[in-house]
């Protein structure tokens, strides 16, 4: 009897043990909070690779309200304090950028990271639909400082016509709470990827945009 029931036991422990991995490897946000930590470490990586080569397809921002030490920072002790930009075009390096208190026109499609239903990640929000046309699609108009920590980091170093895929670890972005108001929740940790365009700026009490 007592064989019986060590049987039983194994068999049930067994069962239990599939039952959680098959649950485990079902859900999109198993282990949520590690999988993005090691996502932005791995973005890091390539990152300061490229900066240090000095390449120009890669730029470390440090979060625009810790002291600003500018581009290229391969010194990074917290991966966390920085946004990770990759270039995808350039625009108008001659133009100035957007200030903190500018207005903005940006055209984007921000992405969660990759998972097993979504391998380019889950669309959260965009701008536009299908492929984007500067001919038709009309801009998001915002301010610099109206928007996620990470946008506003990023925004401030983008010249008019410049098109950035754009990392931002969880603690610039929706922060351990993630955030529910849109058609997808934003689940807590989650590191955010925008491609990012530049439309154009204005300055406080201008009414002249700047554009590529």
């Amino acid at each position: 009897m007592k064989k019986f029931f060590l049987f039983l036991s194994v068999i049930v422990s067994a069962l239990f043990v599939v039952s959680c991995k098959e649950s485990t490897e079902d859900d999109e946000y198993a282990n949520w909070t590690e999988r993005n930590k090691d996502y932005i470490d791995s973005i890091r990586v390539v990152a300061t690779k490229s900066v240090s080569a000095n390449d120009g397809e890669w730029k470390i921002i440090k979060n625009w309200k810790l002291v600003a030490d500018g581009f290229g920072s391969t010194a990074v002790a917290n991966t966390q304090d920085y946004v990770y930009c990759k270039v995808l075009e350039s625009g108008n390096q001659e133009t100035d950028t957007p200030l903190y208190t500018d207005s903005v026109k940006v055209h984007y499609l921000g992405r969660l990271i990759p998972t097993k239903t979504y391998p380019e990640g889950q669309v959260f929000d965009q701008s536009f639909y299908g492929k984007l046309n500067d001919n038709v699609d009309v801009p998001s108009q915002f301010l610099v400082n109206g928007v996620i920590t990470g946008w506003t980091t990023a925004l401030q170093y983008m010249h008019p016509g410049d098109v950035w895929r754009i990392y931002i670890p969880y603690s610039l972005a929706y922060g351990e709470s993630g955030n529910s108001s849109g058609s997808v929740t934003i689940p807590g940790y989650s590191t955010l990827i925008f491609d990012v365009e530049l439309y154009a700026f204005k300055r406080t009490g201008s009414k002249e945009w700047t554009k590529k």
